[in-house]
């Protein structure tokens, strides 16, 4: 899992899982660029092109707002805790004693 700088959550994805989604043509596949843009695919070349640069492929799953219920403080507690990827940071309910700084990390596979 992605998550930028504006709250936009992206499912990463294995190489071998993008090449199934992209062969069923189930969901659209983006480039995920280090700046947090992206990059719709359209052409199994740039998929390879991505994928052979070390680039993440990643499928839109929304803004972390449509998750988290309202009156929640999400920008505000994302700049306070400098481990953005934890699950509990995603929703706000981090504390300094987190589970990603105690090691763990809980992946989305498709």
């Amino acid at each position: 899992m992605k998550v930028t700088k504006d709250g936009f959550v992206w499912l990463t994805l294995s190489v071998d899982k993008a090449f199934e989604i992209w062969n069923k043509s189930v969901f659209e596949l983006y480039v995920l660029w280090d700046d947090d843009s992206e990059t719709l695919i359209e052409k199994e070349a740039q998929l390879k092109n991505a994928i052979a640069s070390g680039f993440q492929i990643g499928i839109e799953v929304g803004k972390l707002e449509e998750f988290v219920p309202k009156g929640k403080a999400i920008e505000s507690h994302r700049k306070s805790c400098p481990m953005v990827n934890c699950v509990d940071c995603l929703f706000g309910e981090c504390n300094s004693d987190c589970e990603y700084q105690k090691g763990f990390k809980e992946e989305l596979v498709v």
